[in-house]
Order: structure tokens, then C-alpha cells, then sequence
């Protein structure tokens, strides 16, 4: 059985699991409006491609966050950091709650999307400092882990408080559950700061330099540009096959996400097993893509099976692909992590809003045929890394 994780401090475990909770409640709170953008749409008579902006501009700030944060938080301790942004989440459900029409609702929701950035820095600083070796490397897994979590169980939840109680109360409730969080925090010690200067855009493009690393940087932002654009559309589509008006079963569609903490945990025998990472990166596109042919059959049983296979085929490739960055990249891993980020979320931000749009304009099928492509695109260029990346990596 492994051993129980402990830092170099004083500081007790119960501090570590305070950060994990808070992590898992921040990405709750960032998806949580995921399931219940068909009831929102409603209540303020918009576009679906309008609605889809409650979740494109709340990714916004991860796609440059990134970049930018680290200078103004390397000047404030991860403790004022953390304290500061709990606060404002909590009061920022309220706001929502209160919110007399979709522009507030959407300001409100730029607000949000400001303070994951500084919140995940600031955690993924401070167990850096505190643990090192292998315990590092176990600590950061199991917040990983924490946060995959918290994107499942924000929208599951989000849909079960939203079809009692309706979807204020839902996303008041999820912005509230991260104060018990709040006592941990008073047990760190204050002097720990996220270091990371301002990079230069010399260094940005010498990172697109390095030979593999623009091609997967590509395959990241393609493939999230399509998994965040079927999940803004699933409400959508499961109102018109007739089973949408249930905002928990819609949350429910989204439970394949959970077969992403299983597929970080196991992602180094899945490694061995299909022979290297740039098979099951291959591996995971290729499954995404065959999943398509579901989304065709307008039946609620063939959107579950669908939807789990296309997450299977994400985090396959996802868990894979930064890992396979850091060790191509030589430059500075601050800056090449960034520059990922901002390729992934970026890539995020596009798909929510641009296939809720062309769903709009063009229904369903002609959607899908887009994100096909881009996911075929993505297969594409994970094939040529297939067979160039090994041999860089000699």
C-alpha cells in the first residue's frame, strides 16, 4: 500500500486535501452551467450560440491566464491568492443568482472565468514547494485527478439541484460549496508565491520551433475545440429527440467524464500495453473519431454510448500529448506549459461558441460534419507525429 503523502513542513495533510476539495470545486463551478444551458436560453429568450458564451468566456481567461498571471502572482502569497479568489466565487454565485438579465449573467461569468487561472497557479506553486521526488510527482497526479473530477461532478450536480430547485439555486449552491474550503487554508504557511516572469514572444516561438511540439500543441486544440463544442450542444440535441426538459438527465450525459481520472490513473499501462505514448495518443484520436457515427442516431441510449466514447478517445489522447510536450520542448517549461494552456483552452473557447453557431445556421448533421473534420485533422497530424516523434525522442 503506498504511503501516505507528507511535505518537508509543518504543515498537516488535512491542509493538501483542503487544496485538492478546492480545486475539485473550482472546476465544478467553471462547468456547471454545461447541463442547464437549454433552461437558461429559455428563461432569457437567446440563440443558443448566445448561450454558449456563458461557457467560451468563462475558458477566455484559461486560454491567456496562463501567459500573463505569473508575474502578478509571483508578488502575492498563494494563501492571499486562494482566500481572495474563494471569496469572490462565493459572492460571485450570488450575483448569478440575482442576475436580471444574460449580459449581467455573462459578466458575471467573465468574472468567474478570471479566477480559476490564479486559483490553480497558486495550488499547483504551493504543492510544488511543499513536496518533491516522487511524492511530487504523486501529488500533482492526484490533483489532476481532483480536477477532472470536479468537471463531472459540477455538471451532474449542477443538473440534479437545477431540476429541484431550478438552475440560480443550482449555481448558487455549487459557487457556495467551496467555502468549507476555506479553513485549510489558514493552516499553510503564507510565504509561498508562484515565480514566472513575463515571457517574451521570442520564446513563444521558439517553443513552435522544436520539431513535434506545434503538431501536438495543433492535436490539443483541435480536440478540445470539439469535445467543449458537443458539450455546450448536448442539451440542445436532447431537446430536439425529445428528451431534453430534465436538466439531471442532461447532467447525467456527462458522467463519461469520468473515464478521465480512470485513464490518468492508468495511462501508463494503457502506455505499455499498446507499446508507446504516441500509439495511445494516436489511439485515443482514432477512438474519438469512430464515435462520431453514434452522434447519428437520434436516440438518448446512442448520446450516452457516444458521449463515452468520445471522452474515452479525449483523455486518452489528452493525458498523453503535454507530457509528450515537455520532453520535446528544451525551452523554458513555464513558458512551453503556457503557450499549451493557450493552445488548449483556446481552442476550448472557439468550439463552444463557433459550433453552438454553425448549429444555429445549419443544424445538426452539418455541425457534426465540421467537428468530424476537425477531429479527422487531428487524426491526421497525430499519425505524422506517430512516426516522427519517436525518433526525436531517441
Amino acid at each position: 500500500m503506498d504511503e501516505p503523502l507528507s511535505s518537508s513542513h509543518s504543515e498537516r495533510p488535512a491542509s493538501y486535501l483542503g487544496l485538492l476539495y478546492i480545486a475539485l470545486c473550482t472546476m465544478a463551478i467553471l462547468y456547471a452551467p454545461q447541463p442547464l444551458l437549454n433552461a437558461i436560453r429559455t428563461e432569457f429568450a437567446v440563440s443558443d450560440a448566445t448561450t454558449g458564451l456563458l461557457i467560451s468566456i468563462a475558458l477566455l481567461p484559461l486560454a491567456v491566464a496562463p501567459l500573463f498571471y505569473g508575474p502578478l502572482l509571483s508578488r502575492i502569497p498563494t494563501r492571499t491568492v486562494l482566500i481572495v479568489a474563494i471569496c469572490l466565487l462565493g459572492i460571485s454565485g450570488a450575483l448569478i443568482y440575482l442576475a436580471p438579465s444574460f449580459s449581467v449573467l455573462l459578466a458575471v461569468r467573465f468574472l468567474q472565468g478570471l479566477l480559476p487561472p490564479a486559483i490553480f497557479t497558486a495550488i499547483m506553486a504551493h504543492i510544488s514547494n511543499k513536496f518533491q521526488g516522487s511524492e511530487l510527482q504523486r501529488a500533482l497526479a492526484l490533483y489532476i485527478g481532483a480536477t477532472i473530477l470536479g468537471g463531472v461532478a459540477g455538471r451532474i450536480l449542477a443538473g440534479l439541484l437545477a431540476s429541484l430547485w431550478g438552475w440560480r439555486i443550482s449555481l448558487l449552491l455549487l459557487a457556495l460549496s467551496i467555502a468549507p474550503g476555506l479553513p485549510s487554508l489558514f493552516r499553510l504557511r503564507s510565504e509561498a508565491r508562484a515565480h514566472a516572469p513575463l515571457p517574451k514572444l521570442s520564446e513563444f516561438a521558439a517553443v513552435l520551433r522544436e520539431p513535434g511540439v506545434a503538431g501536438l500543441m495543433l492535436v490539443e486544440g483541435c480536440t478540445f475545440f470539439v469535445f467543449v463544442g458537443i458539450g455546450n450542444l448536448i442539451p440542445f440535441r436532447m431537446e430536439d429527440i425529445g428528451a431534453g426538459h430534465s436538466e439531471f438527465r442532461i447532467g447525467l450525459m456527462y458522467s463519461g467524464y469520468a473515464l478521465g481520472v480512470a485513464t490518468a490513473l492508468c495511462s501508463r499501462r494503457l502506455i505499455a500495453l499498446l507499446g508507446g505514448e504516441t500509439r495511445l495518443l494516436l489511439a485515443g484520436i482514432a477512438v474519438y473519431a469512430l464515435a462520431f457515427g453514434g452522434f447519428l442516431f437520434p436516440s438518448v441510449e446512442a448520446l450516452f454510448v457516444t458521449m463515452l466514447l468520445i471522452c474515452l478517445g479525449q483523455f486518452a489522447e489528452h493525458t498523453t500529448a503535454p507530457g509528450l510536450i515537455n520532453r520535446l520542448a528544451s525551452e523554458d517549461k513555464g513558458v512551453v506549459n503556457g503557450l499549451y494552456l493557450a493552445f488548449y483552452y483556446g481552442g476550448g473557447v472557439l468550439g463552444s461558441y463557433l459550433s453552438a453557431l454553425f448549429y444555429d445556421a445549419f443544424g445538426w448533421h452539418a455541425c457534426l460534419l465540421c467537428l468530424f473534420a476537425l477531429v479527422c485533422m487531428a487524426l491526421l497530424l497525430g499519425l505524422r507525429l506517430h512516426y516522427t516523434i519517436p525518433r526525436l525522442l531517441r
